[in-house]
């Protein structure tokens, strides 16, 4: 019975009526009660801190020349305030000069005081610091723990409030609700009779008053056209049976066009399907050729690295020969043998250390395009120190100014990037000019998004703008082979090194002014890291 009722469209409009009230009133009670709540919690926030301003000044005095009785006795003033849980004075070394503590309360946990004006709530009460200032000096500090007691009695009384004013609201909501809902319901139950009426009777030339509100009297009208469009759908039923004979028969027709149609299709299909297949049989050659093709070359590749590895190592070891001996012939003949000879001799021991030099830097140069670079997050400056280290006598010789600028931490293999910079500095103190001291600085810029860019910049001699190119390919030289040492590889190794880090490295130079290499790089790489 009880379900039958809230059925109806009486109750229904009843209930929603007092749901909508009962959210209402529970909104505006709890937004009020969350704002006295708060009003109230700044109050006592407020009050507490004028107290602590007030201990503060009275136990200037005491904490000044040590009184700890006198500071003790202002601190008994809480007794009259039941609220207050806990007051101490705290000296500048942090020690706790003098408590008070309500009896009956339990002492909290020594907290450090805090030199400031400031407050926080914690464990459901409120601590409060006051610093105790002589003369612009800080003598110590005030605590004070408040239990907001005054708060919760205030919350107690808004939820009482709360209570009682929504009973009272959705007592006199439920009697409005019963008396006005008979303004939409009864126009509702008029149609709702109307339309079981029709049902039983299936007489479609009945129609509903017009009454109500807009909407109910736009539903009362929309109700009689639906009777309306029925009646004449009835007149129309017979014409619609004849008209869809006929077109089942001509459906019919189509359907034996169509099957005709579907058999001519299928063929060309399966015609299709036969060249597909054939296609597909021809892709499937042509990859199985390409995977031997792949096996081949891998295998190739493998020959060779271990043939280049082979080789350099059965080159080094005659080379090391011819060094260890020439020395070994130097020294021990060296008053023996005849200037022409000894200069001879000189001759063949720098061209069997410059084809050592440059047997390490193929090997160098073929190992970084073998394997992606191991990365670290590195400090930049730290790097650099390491290649001046390493290059110290040089650097002595030439009597070099070096100027390292703040450098960025990085993500970079650390003996791949001291490889690179070595190279660099290496280069700046070779093609130095005749009479000038060499003057080198490591700095760095921020690109765009996650990029920095590392510059070395010198005085040297430069080159054309046009060469800048032609300077990062292995074994070229802009000045005649015997003018200079090295092996012409050595930016090669950095263009390389550059590139498998996912950066770029480029120069700007003016002859006779000098030459400026910026290496662009990513500070984090997105890709698998070893």
């Amino acid at each position: 019975m009880a379900s039958r009722i809230w059925r109806t469209t009486r109750a229904q409009l009843t209930l929603i009526q007092m749901i909508t009230c009962t959210i209402a009133v529970l909104i505006s009670g709890i937004t009020y009660g969350l704002f006295a709540q708060h009003n109230a919690r700044n109050s006592a926030v407020h009050g507490t801190v004028i107290f602590a301003e007030a201990i503060a000044d009275l136990s200037q005095a005491a904490l000044s020349f040590k009184y700890e009785a006198d500071a003790q006795r202002i601190l008994q003033t809480f007794k009259t305030r039941k609220s207050i849980r806990a007051a101490y004075i705290y000296d500048s070394e942090g020690a706790v000069f003098a408590e008070y503590i309500q009896e009956g309360t339990t002492p909290s946990a020594y907290m450090p005081p805090i030199y400031e004006v400031s407050h926080k709530f914690e464990n459901g009460s409120l601590r409060v610091y006051h610093p105790i200032i002589i003369a612009g000096e800080i003598l110590g500090t005030v605590s004070i723990e408040d239990s907001l007691s005054s708060v919760d009695a205030s919350r107690k009384r808004n939820i009482i409030t709360l209570i009682a004013v929504t009973a009272a609201s959705l007592l006199i909501a439920l009697l409005l609700a019963a008396k006005l809902q008979t303004i939409i319901s009864r126009p509702i139950l008029a149609l709702a009779r109307t339309a079981r009426d029709v049902t039983v009777d299936s007489d479609y030339s009945r129609r509903a008053t017009i009454e109500g509100s807009e909407e109910i009297c736009s539903l009362n009208s929309a109700f009689n056209e639906m009777l309306q469009a029925i009646q004449q759908r009835d007149r129309h039923l017979s014409d619609e049976i004849f008209d869809r004979q006929k077109a089942e028969d001509e459906l019919r027709n189509h359907k034996t066009q169509l099957e005709s149609l579907v058999a001519n299709r299928t063929q060309e299909l399966e015609r299709a399907n036969e060249d597909l297949l054939r296609e597909v049989q021809e892709h499937e050659r042509s990859e199985r050729l390409l995977r031997q093709t792949l096996t081949n070359l891998e295998t190739t590749n493998g020959e060779l690295e271990r043939f280049a590895q082979v080789a350099v190592h059965d080159l080094q070891e005659p080379l090391r020969k011819i060094i260890s001996f020439s020395d070994r012939l130097r020294e021990t003949k060296q008053g023996d043998l005849a200037p022409l000879a000894t200069d001879y001799l000189n001759r063949i021991i720098r061209s069997a250390k410059q084809m050592q030099f440059l047997i390490h830097d193929l090997l160098a140069f073929s190992r970084l395009a073998r394997r992606k670079p191991i990365l670290r997050t590195i400090n930049m400056s730290v790097v650099i120190s390491q290649v001046i280290k390493e290059l110290q006598h040089e650097i002595d010789d030439t009597h070099a100014i070096i100027t390292v600028r703040d450098l960025p931490t990085i993500q970079a293999e650390n003996p791949q990037m001291i490889q690179l910079f070595r190279h660099l500095l290496s280069n700046a103190l070779k093609f130095r000019r005749n009479g000038v001291v060499p003057e080198i600085e490591f700095f760095s810029m921020e690109g765009a998004g996650k990029l920095v860019t590392l510059y070395v910049r010198d005085n040297g001699q430069g080159f054309e703008q046009k060469y800048e190119s032609r300077i990062f390919e292995i074994f070229q030289k802009l000045h005649a082979r015997h003018s200079y040492e090295g092996t012409g590889m050595g930016l090669a190794i950095c263009k390389r090194i550059a590139e498998v880090h996912g950066a770029t490295l480029s120069a700007t130079s003016t002859p006779g002014q000098g030459t400026t290499f910026q290496l662009t790089i990513p500070r984090e790489h997105q890709y698998d890291q070893a």
